[in-house]
């Protein structure tokens, strides 16, 4: 058996692994775009950056104000790193166009693998619907702007836990427990190094999300009411997970456990026949 490690997008895996995500394209389940989420992590990873250089830059302010003015008075240190805080922006309006546009794309990439892989008679509905059906393209509109949306709320508040992590240590120097701001390089390194693992984090949670989203949205329009869960079947799956691998659901009554953060589960359609829904392995299930 080939047990060679293979790397994407930060996440490592090997042939069984690679064995259980080509049983899910086999389903029909979109695999996560590795390439658009190199791209997320490369974006916020310099959106971290630079939010901590600037915060670098304002300790390396409030340090040389207090020499010039000689004022090293706890009031005067406090105001000074209120207005230090205040002077730290956020160009989240920038990123948020870079993510739109890296949704839009994934958005693409799940459509050309969902129509390709999806049993044909969801494929075609869902191809149709793609082509024709205002209603369906304004959800999925709706979708994307709702995952923009929380998108940017989890960016805003990795930069507070960011500015937290500073400025605990600020405090100290102002609360006169620690002389000068020099001890503050290991905490900047400290949050670089948070700030690469959080974006990784982000961008594989966040596309794992939408796919399951979208693949709700795509076998419903297709008339599908129930859905088998799908594991990857390697050793990272949880045991919770693994204890609902090939059961199935109402669409609009999935588990809990496919919301949890890095989920790689996926779903497919089960179609009702007479009462019984029929599973991967051919065994049934009375609805």
């Amino acid at each position: 058996m080939d047990n060679k490690v293979t790397k994407h997008s930060g996440y490592v895996y090997n042939s069984k692994t690679r064995e259980g995500f080509q049983k899910m394209k086999a389903h029909g389940i979109v695999m996560p775009p590795f390439r658009i989420e190199d791209t997320v992590t490369n974006l916020l990873t310099n959106h971290y950056d630079r939010l901590i250089t600037k915060i670098e830059q304002a300790a390396k302010g409030m340090a040389y104000l207090e020499k010039a003015i000689g004022d090293s008075t706890e009031e005067y240190r406090w105001n000074l790193q209120d207005s230090m805080l205040g002077s730290i922006p956020s160009d989240k309006e920038k990123l948020a166009r870079q993510l739109a546009i890296q949704l839009d794309k994934a958005q693409l990439s799940f459509f050309d693998n969902f129509v390709d892989d999806a049993p044909p008679r969801v494929g075609l509905a869902v191809q149709f619907a793609l082509d024709k059906d205002e209603v369906f393209q304004a959800r999925l509109d709706g979708l994307m702007e709702k995952f923009l949306e929380n998108s940017l709320e989890r960016v805003t508040h990795e930069e507070n836990t960011l500015k937290s992590a500073f400025l605990m240590d600020l405090n100290d120097y102002v609360l006169g427990k620690s002389k000068d701001l020099n001890g503050l390089k290991g905490v900047i390194d400290a949050m670089k190094e948070t700030s690469v693992r959080e974006a990784r984090f982000f961008a594989r949670d966040q596309f794992a999300r939408l796919n399951k989203a979208m693949t709700t949205t795509s076998l419903e329009q297709a008339g599908a009411i129930y859905g088998e869960v799908i594991t990857v079947g390697d050793g990272r799956v949880r045991l919770t997970h693994r204890a609902i691998n090939h059961h199935v659901y109402r669409l609009d009554d999935l588990p809990n456990e496919l919301s949890e953060y890095l989920c790689r589960c996926g779903v497919v359609p089960r179609f009702d026949y007479h009462g019984k829904v029929y599973r991967s392995d051919g065994t049934s299930y009375s609805v």
